[in-house]
């Protein structure tokens, strides 16, 4: 039987916990270390922390220096998002002889100014003989690597457009703060432009979308705004009064040859998971199977005014919202049944 793979978790936030979880869980993966700068956790059994049955034997120590001598074979990384922060760490781990499994956003496909720092610390870990790896969902896998994957079944992709919502209320209390639930729009836009407040890791999806397909891009276009809550919205974290930031709305679009040929689009905020659709169906009482009507989520004022220019075209009733948060529209066609 093949020995288990002994792994350090290094850092303890919520995905690490549950990565710490998982390991338990899993045979043939068994935890040897773990480690967090929190002094709330230092000194705890894993299982305390992440709680899971146990006493596990794995204590939560302040550093790798002071892990007891045991044989790893593999770090599981968990701390930031910010390749420059997180490297003084990656590189630790790698001297130590350890593969590394990491979740930074930044480390999935680096670009621009990381490429460098990529560079570095991927010599380091060809010099020790170990393998460094940035994973995870998003980036990772949702918005490049899985869309890669699809064009496998196309005889020929002219563009590539992925559209994501995510019902961050549903997460962790970091993200939900990343994404800038709760606060003011005027303090959103400040945070934004401070490079604070967005989700990390849409440039290096775009940019793996591009390296996949052979797309020599000749501009990379991001916008992040916010998505304002439209009634109170609480998470087990925080609550977002109507009017306040629930999020973002993100867009990263991709040039080649005068015309956009990626287009990724992110929503994520607190609440997502209460869908304006529904209310087609329950208020106004369109029969979703024979009656006429249009929904689309996430698009800016300017595309919801063609769409609705559209349809006033095609003979249409009706008229655009005085308002409108950017969240989704829906228009449907007035028949003796339906409700206004």
């Amino acid at each position: 039987m093949a020995s288990p793979v002994r792994v350090i978790h290094y850092g303890l936030g919520p995905i690490g916990i549950e990565a710490a979880r998982v390991v338990s869980r899993r045979a043939g993966i068994v935890a040897v270390g773990a480690v967090d700068k929190d002094p709330a956790k230092i000194g705890r059994d894993l299982a305390d922390i992440a709680d899971f049955p146990g006493p596990s034997g794995t204590v939560v120590r302040s550093s790798i220096a002071d892990l007891p001598a045991v044989s790893a074979d593999v770090a599981l990384h968990s701390t930031g998002s910010y390749l420059a922060e997180v490297r003084p760490q990656l590189e630790e781990l790698l001297l130590a002889g350890l593969h590394v499994v990491s979740t930074c956003e930044e480390l999935s496909y680096p670009v621009g100014e990381r490429t460098e720092i990529a560079a570095e610390l991927d010599s380091v870990a060809k010099k020790r003989g170990v393998v460094l790896l940035g994973t995870g969902i998003n980036p990772g896998f949702a918005m490049d690597a899985l869309p890669i994957f699809l064009t496998s079944i196309s005889q020929d992709v002219t563009s590539i457009t992925v559209k994501r919502v995510n019902d961050a209320g549903k997460r962790r209390l970091p993200l939900q703060r990343k994404v800038g639930a709760g606060l003011e729009k005027e303090e959103f836009q400040r945070l934004v432009d401070a490079g604070k407040v967005r989700h990390v890791g849409l440039r290096e999806s775009v940019q793996m979308l591009a390296d996949a397909m052979g797309w020599e891009l000749e501009r990379v276009e991001e916008t992040t705004a916010a998505v304002l809550a439209r009634e109170r919205v609480t998470t087990a974290y925080l609550t977002v009064e109507p009017g306040q930031v629930a999020g973002v709305h993100q867009v990263g679009t991709a040039f080649m040859g005068g015309r956009p040929v990626i287009t990724l689009e992110l929503q994520m905020y607190v609440g997502a998971a209460k869908d304006p659709k529904k209310d087609l169906f329950k208020d106004h009482g369109v029969i979703k199977d024979t009656d006429f009507w249009v929904y689309d989520f996430g698009v800016d004022a300017q595309e919801l005014g063609r769409a609705m220019d559209k349809l006033l075209m095609m003979g249409y009733d009706g008229e655009a919202p005085k308002s409108y948060d950017g969240l989704g529209f829906y228009v449907y066609q007035k028949r003796q049944h339906t409700k206004d």
